[in-house]
């Protein structure tokens, strides 16, 4: 008999709510303020008798707003772009959500939709103002990311801040979103940079 694979993340029951949400490294080393660490439920996980233990810990949620996995960054680490590098919970297909999507739906009526790589771009242009971004959590976007950026796009504009690495594979996202779509594609100018690494004034700059 086949199985069908499952299509869903499935929601937590459990949630952590020890963590430290002043720890130094959100602070000085992320660069994130308290209203954003409070915001997103961001903490670090100091339970020893705990898996995450040692890790900064970011909630994610699915569309509807129902917690689906965790985000574990280990201090000090990054991927090959110079972000923080995350890993993610046990089971938890990133294909099938779009980080963020809940909370920025609520703007786009205002505002269009800013879909970026990671987290943390999305972290950081949330508390430059722009609460608008969703992050496909990596260089890919599935048929399932593509299907939920359509069902709450509604005519608006998409702007795609993007980093000068991996530009053909995002070059390809921008295209198949502008089959429904108007869609501003930003290439960054200094080399290797990132949305997370630009100020408030260069954020307006782009849009």
């Amino acid at each position: 008999m086949l199985i069908k694979k499952t299509r869903t993340n499935k929601a937590f029951n459990c949630r952590l709510d020890t963590l430290q949400q002043d720890h130094p490294y959100l602070i000085k080393e992320l660069g994130l303020n308290q209203e954003t660490i409070a915001d997103f439920s961001i903490g670090y996980c100091a339970d020893k008798r705990k898996a995450n233990v040692g890790r900064i810990i970011i909630p994610i949620h699915n569309a509807r707003g129902a917690l689906v996995a965790y985000a574990k960054h280990r201090l000090g680490e990054v991927d090959g772009s110079g972000s923080p590098r995350c890993e993610f919970s046990i089971g938890f297909k990133k294909s099938l959500e779009l980080f963020n999507l809940d909370r920025a739906t609520k703007e786009v009526t205002a505002r269009p939709l800013i879909v970026v790589r990671n987290l943390f771009e999305v972290l950081h242009l949330h508390q430059n103002g722009y609460r608008n971004a969703v992050a496909l959590m990596g260089d890919f976007m599935s048929q399932t990311q593509e299907a939920l950026i359509r069902h709450n796009s509604d005519g608006h504009a998409r702007i795609l801040l993007l980093p000068n690495l991996n530009q053909s594979k995002w070059s390809r996202i921008a295209i198949r979103l502008s089959q429904f779509c108007y869609v501003k594609y930003n290439v960054l100018e200094k080399p290797k940079a990132q949305p997370g690494e630009l100020t408030r004034k260069q954020i307006m700059e782009l849009f």
